[in-house]
């Protein structure tokens, strides 16, 4: 996991992306696997030669993670 203390708007602009939701969601760290998701970490759902993240995007919000990034 990596940790930062960003907002969920500020992290969409640096990559391009937009945010459904509240933009204004603080982050304190970003992971790709939902084990680590929890409250404040952003979960970014990819596709991987093994499994799509996308699938496990449910995981991660259960785990109280207040945002996800998706590629689709």
């Amino acid at each position: 996991m990596v940790s930062i203390g960003r907002s969920v708007a500020d992290l969409a602009s640096l990559v391009g992306g937009e945010v459904l939701g509240s933009g204004r969601t603080l982050v304190s760290g970003i992971t790709h696997d939902s084990r680590q998701a929890g409250p404040g970490v952003l979960f970014v759902a990819i596709e991987g030669a093994k499994a799509d993240g996308h699938a496990f995007a449910p995981d991660a919000v259960a785990a109280g993670s207040p945002a996800v990034c998706v590629e689709h």
